[in-house]
């Protein structure tokens, strides 16, 4: 049931995803850079929203997984991120909301996706792909007030926001098991689907021993959050000098966001190895001949995109029962991978040097996957 539930909603998290990245990148742009009167009160703020967007739901999804929450904090994380389009704050109070209704987000519609993925890598790539498109056009957007990108999408979030809110209530009163408490419901478990079966107390209690036994931190974790890291830290640290027009902007992201939606389709056809070593093996020797390629530059950065589902999705299989903390704990190794260019504004490396930190990610990858192929 999992599986064909989350293709049903998997368009509509990914659209929201989408939207979400958009808005709160635009209005970082139109709302609040005009208002920090240097440029040092502008990083500040950048990395404040950073900050609260991907290092904080590492302890949001922890608190997911124990609470078991997940539709809740979409919800909220909606509501936070429409409010500003009314209000004239202050730029702290605009960042604060948009940051954490960004991680809210994330972290309950991630965690409702790994949920019912069934095992399948490709949901968590589809619905991670679009975050990139809606950052490119927020930011390609900035120099321009428009009336539908301040406005319409807090009038979509919202609407989102209510429906789901609607959707669990109604459900939560119907299905038997089902539980809620207010405006926010259970996400009954770590079931692959909303209905029912988890509500049972031996069941429950269950799972609760399974996550005493679970241990977190081993070695292929630390692996795997390695690689996040390096991936972040490329994506910051790579630049060309062909990249020069909107245009061409425009088609590198296109091929970031379709390696993300491809990498967990090739480790479904494919097999968790073999899509690791085309995405990293490929990447590392096409970025050797990108710098003056944008052909091989766009075609490396696809395949160095590949691995982001399949970090997410081999993390929730060492996670089983964790699967908030899991989404939350890569957006903040997303957020460390950046710490580099804040430090030194303006950092980038070598073709040589992200050759090589394809490489260290490859071995890292196939060595947290082992032999069984990701199975803990």
């Amino acid at each position: 049931m999992g599986g064909d539930k989350v293709k049903i909603r998997l368009p509509i998290y990914t659209v929201m995803h989408f939207l979400v990245d958009l808005t709160c990148i635009y209005r970082l742009y139109t709302s609040v850079r005009p208002l920090c009167l240097s440029r040092e009160s502008w990083l500040a703020m950048a990395v404040l929203y950073n900050f609260l967007a991907f290092a904080l739901p590492g302890v949001i999804g922890l608190l997911a997984d124990l609470t078991d929450r997940t539709d809740s904090l979409a919800v909220l994380g909606c509501i936070f991120t429409a409010i500003p389009a009314w209000f004239s704050f202050a730029t702290i109070p605009v960042v604060v909301l948009q940051g954490i209704g960004n991680g809210l987000f994330h972290v309950g519609v991630g965690r409702r996706v790994l949920l019912e993925s069934g095992g399948k890598y490709a949901p968590a790539g589809i619905f991670i792909s679009s975050g990139a498109l809606g950052v490119f056009l927020g930011r390609y957007f900035r120099m321009q007030y428009l009336f539908v990108l301040q406005y319409g999408l807090a009038v979509i979030l919202l609407v989102y926001a209510a429906v789901v809110l609607l959707f669990g209530m109604v459900h939560g009163r119907k299905e038997k098991g089902g539980e809620t408490d207010g405006f926010f419901w259970k996400g009954q478990g770590n079931s692959s689907d909303m209905e029912g079966g988890l509500g049972e107390e031996s069941e429950q209690n269950s799972v609760l021993k399974q996550k005493q036994k679970e241990r977190l931190f081993t070695i292929p974790v630390y692996l795997i959050l390695l690689v996040v890291i390096l991936r972040s830290c490329y994506g910051t640290a790579v630049s060309y000098e062909w990249n020069n027009t909107a245009l061409i902007s425009l088609l590198f992201t296109g091929c970031i966001v379709a390696g993300k939606a491809l990498g967990g389709v090739a480790a479904d056809r494919l097999g968790l190895q073999r899509a690791s070593l085309i995405s990293l093996g490929g990447a590392a020797v096409t970025v050797l001949f990108s710098e003056n390629s944008p052909f091989l530059g766009c075609l490396s950065i696809l395949l160095f995109n590949m691995t982001m589902p399949l970090t997410l999705s081999l993390l929730h299989v060492y996670w089983k029962t964790y699967p908030g903390f899991a989404f939350g704990i890569l957006m903040l190794a997303l957020f460390i991978g950046t710490l580099p260019n804040i430090v030194i504004p303006g950092l980038t490396l070598s073709v040589q040097a992200l050759c090589a930190i394809c490489l260290c990610s490859m071995v890292g990858l196939l060595t947290a996957i082992g032999k069984e192929g990701g199975c803990a």
